[in-house]
């Protein structure tokens, strides 16, 4: 039977999944140099830079899930949170919105002969939903909820996801930039990402949604 972590050990496993992710960056910003804002200006380093550290923590992250028997109930739960229909379909409207601006974007670098560099970001940016989702409405928010109320799950999933961008400084972003993506994302776009997990019960839905946020913002 799988050892239920503490908040702490908790907090420590994805400090170690960001030290993954951080750190293979790092390394990888040795063989593609570029700063931050270059990340998504041709496809070679949006794939070195953006699309290998988050697949590398993600990797982490299964094997981490895997290894500890929690692997099989990250992926789909009862549908809650009927509630917040209105929420989320308010959140939905905008992502669709956002979306929509991202997809012309996109469409009018295809036409400027960026295909591949169009590819190259919808790819990256669908491994950084992925790896994101799994890590905390996947474990983060499973684990926590097996000793706090859904509420104290839900704050701490989200303020350990907006901290998660505070490393984003290191790999170039300024420090408002960095504390930025802290609060949109802790506040705004995790809160929007819970309702999704609690109401359709599904990892997946949140992954693809995350994914296709971030496609339309950086694309």
């Amino acid at each position: 039977m799988k050892r239920t972590l503490s908040l702490g050990q908790v907090a420590l496993v994805v400090a170690a999944l960001s030290a993954v992710w951080i750190g293979s960056s790092l390394a990888l910003a040795q063989i593609e140099p570029g700063s931050y804002a270059e990340l998504v200006k041709e496809p070679r380093t949006a794939l070195i830079r953006l699309l290998l550290p988050m697949l590398l923590a993600g990797i982490a992250a299964l094997g981490f899930l895997a290894t500890t028997g929690r692997l099989r109930s990250v992926w789909t739960e009862p549908s809650e949170l009927r509630t917040t229909d209105r929420l989320i379909t308010a959140g939905a409207a905008i992502s669709i919105v956002v979306a929509i601006a991202g997809i012309v974007r996109g469409a009018m670098r295809i036409n400027d002969g960026k295909l591949s560099l169009v590819l190259a970001i919808l790819v990256a940016t669908m491994a950084v939903g992925f790896t994101e989702e799994l890590i905390f409405r996947g474990f983060v928010l499973i684990e926590v909820r097996k000793y706090k109320t859904e509420l104290w799950a839900f704050v701490i999933c989200e303020v350990l996801f907006g901290l998660w961008h505070l490393p984003n400084f290191f790999l170039g972003a300024t420090l408002l930039e960095a504390l930025a993506q802290v609060v949109i994302s802790g506040a705004l776009g995790g809160v929007f990402l819970y309702c999704v997990r609690r109401r359709t019960g599904s990892l997946w839905i949140a992954m693809l949604m995350h994914g296709l946020w971030d496609f339309a913002v950086l694309g």
